[in-house]
C-alpha cells in the first residue's frame, strides 16, 4: 500500500476537486514484533491471551468474506479458553463481550458488524480505565477497521493512538477521519478529526502545523453552525497561543470560546482550568489557585493533572501544606505510560522551585525530561531542560501581583463555574 502512494505514476492525473474528496487508507495493524503483541507487553498473562484472540478474530472476520462460515476459524480458538477465563476476577464489562466474541467464531455468517463494534469499543474503554492504552488503541482501531466509514470511529482511534505516544498512526486516523468525514456529511466528526490532529502537532512540538489544522477546524465548525466545536477550537488556539507565551493573543482566543460554549457545555470547566493554568506560567498563583481548587470538583478523569497544576499554583502562593498534598497524589499516579505525565511533573517541579525547594525539583524535572523524551513529547522535554537550567543557575521563581482586569475575571469565573455545571 505504501507503494502505491509513493509510485504516484501508477494513478491517473487527478483535481483539485477531486483530490479533496479522497479518503486516506486506514493504518495496518502494528507489526513491529508481531501483530496484537503490544497486548501481551501490557497484559502478560491470559487475559491478555483471551483479549489476543479476540482481537485476531475480529480482524480475520474483517479481511475476509463473512459468508465463509464455520471454515473460517479453526475449533480451538477462542470459545476454549472462556470457561478458565470467566472464573477468573475480572471486570463484568469483559464478560458481557465474551459472547460477542465466541458467537463470532461459533457463527461469522450470522455475526452483525454493530454487535462486534460495540465489543471492541467496550474493551477499548475498558482498558483505556485500567491505563492499557496499547490494548485500547489496539480495539479502537480494530472497530475502526470494521466499519470503514465512521469518521467518528476514526477521530476515537486517532485519540487513543495519540494517547498511547503512536503518533504515526494517530496522525494517518485523523487524516482518514477527515476525508471520512467530508464524504459522508459527518461534519461534527469532521471538525473533530482537524482538532484532534492539531492537538497532536501540538504535543509533537509542530506549532505552525498545529495553528493551521486547528483553523481549518475553527472554520469548519463555524461554517456549518457547530457552536460547540467552534468554541472547542477557539479553546484550543487559546491553549497553543499560551505554550509560545503570547498571553495577549491567548486571551483573545479565550474570549471567544467563553461566549461561544452554551451554558451547559462539559468543556467549560476545562476552559476555566486552563485560564487558571495560564496565569500560574504568569506567575499570579494568588488567583489561580482558587480557581483550580474549584475547577477540579467539577472534572472528571483529570485528577493528576490538575493536581499537578495545583502543586504548581500552591508553590508560588507559597502555600506549603498544598504544595505537598498535591505532590503526594502526583506521585502515585505517574508513571511513562500515562499522558501527559511529564507535563505534570513539570508543574510540580515549578511549584517545588517556586517554594525553593531546589533538589526536590531538580529531581522531579528530571524525571519529567526522561519521560517526555521516551514519549516523543517534544514540547516538554524543551521545558524541562529550560527549568533545570534556571533552576541550576540559581535563579528565583517568584509570584506576581495580577492586573486588575485578571482579578475581575477570575472572580466571574468563580462565580460562573457552579452555574454553568449545575448541582
Amino acid at each position: 500500500m505504501p507503494l502505491l502512494i509513493a509510485a504516484g505514476n501508477d494513478r491517473p492525473t487527478t483535481s483539485k476537486r477531486r483530490r479533496r474528496w479522497s479518503i486516506a487508507p486506514e493504518p495496518r495493524p502494528s507489526s513491529a514484533h508481531f501483530e496484537g503483541y503490544e497486548l501481551f507487553e501490557e497484559l502478560p498473562n491470559e487475559l491478555g491471551l483471551v483479549l489476543f484472540r479476540w482481537i485476531r478474530d475480529v480482524r480475520l472476520w474483517a479481511t475476509s468474506d463473512h459468508t465463509a462460515g464455520q471454515e473460517l476459524f479453526r475449533e480451538s480458538t477462542s470459545p476454549d479458553l472462556l470457561p478458565r477465563w470467566a472464573s477468573s476476577d475480572v471486570d463484568q464489562q469483559l464478560c458481557g463481550v465474551a459472547n460477542v466474541f465466541a458467537h463470532l467464531v461459533v457463527s461469522p455468517a450470522s455475526t452483525d458488524p454493530d454487535d462486534i463494534v460495540r465489543a471492541c469499543t467496550n474493551v477499548s474503554t475498558w482498558a483505556d480505565s485500567e491505563n492499557f492504552t496499547a490494548t485500547a488503541a489496539a480495539f479502537m482501531e480494530t472497530a475502526a477497521w470494521v466499519r470503514p466509514l465512521d469518521a467518528d470511529l476514526a477521530y476515537r482511534a486517532g485519540l487513543l493512538s495519540r494517547r498511547n505516544a503512536a503518533y504515526g498512526r494517530s496522525t494517518l486516523w485523523y487524516q482518514r477521519g477527515i476525508g471520512v468525514g467530508r464524504r459522508t456529511g459527518n461534519w461534527p466528526s469532521y471538525v473533530d478529526n482537524y482538532l484532534g490532529w492539531g492537538n497532536l502537532e501540538i504535543i509533537r512540538g509542530r506549532e505552525v502545523q498545529a495553528r493551521i489544522l486547528l483553523l481549518k477546524g475553527y472554520k469548519a465548525a463555524m461554517k456549518y453552525n457547530l457552536r460547540d466545536l467552534s468554541a472547542r477550537a477557539q479553546h484550543e488556539l487559546f491553549m497553543l497561543a499560551v505554550q509560545q507565551s503570547e498571553y495577549s493573543i491567548a486571551y483573545d482566543h479565550a474570549m471567544v470560546a467563553l461566549q461561544l460554549y452554551p451554558r451547559d457545555n462539559p468543556f467549560f470547566p476545562y476552559l476555566v482550568h486552563d485560564l487558571a493554568q495560564t496565569w500560574v506560567c504568569q506567575h499570579y498563583g494568588s488567583v489561580a489557585l482558587p480557581l483550580l481548587i474549584a475547577s477540579r470538583s467539577v472534572i472528571a478523569g483529570h485528577d493528576m493533572e490538575i493536581a499537578a497544576n495545583i502543586a504548581g499554583a500552591a508553590g508560588l502562593d507559597g502555600d506549603r501544606d498544598q504544595f505537598d498534598a498535591a505532590w503526594d497524589e502526583v506521585a502515585l499516579k505517574t508513571t511513562k505510560a500515562i499522558p501527559r505525565a511529564a507535563s505534570a511533573l513539570i508543574s510540580v517541579a515549578e511549584g517545588a522551585f517556586a517554594l525553593r525547594l531546589t533538589k526536590q525539583a531538580i529531581e522531579i524535572a528530571e524525571r519529567a525530561g526522561k519521560f517526555a523524551h521516551e514519549r516523543g513529547e517534544l514540547n516538554d522535554q524543551e521545558r524541562a531542560r529550560a527549568l533545570l537550567e534556571r533552576i541550576r543557575a540559581g535563579e528565583r521563581l517568584e509570584a506576581t501581583k495580577p492586573p486588575e482586569k485578571v482579578c475581575q475575571l477570575a472572580r466571574l469565573l468563580m462565580k460562573e463555574l457552579p452555574l454553568r455545571t449545575g448541582p
